[in-house]
């Protein structure tokens, strides 16, 4: 019961911070494609 436990709280934070972690780099890909946009206008 222990082990369960401790695979599904690791798979939980696995989710989150991927998630986190796609969520910060869709973000820098929005703000560089933002800047190449200023630049070229």
């Amino acid at each position: 019961m222990i082990d369960y436990l401790t695979i599904m709280a690791e798979k939980v934070v696995l989710k989150s911070a991927f998630f986190y972690l796609s969520k910060s780099v869709i973000n820098n890909e929005m703000d560089l494609y933002t800047h190449i946009c200023c630049i070229r206008s």
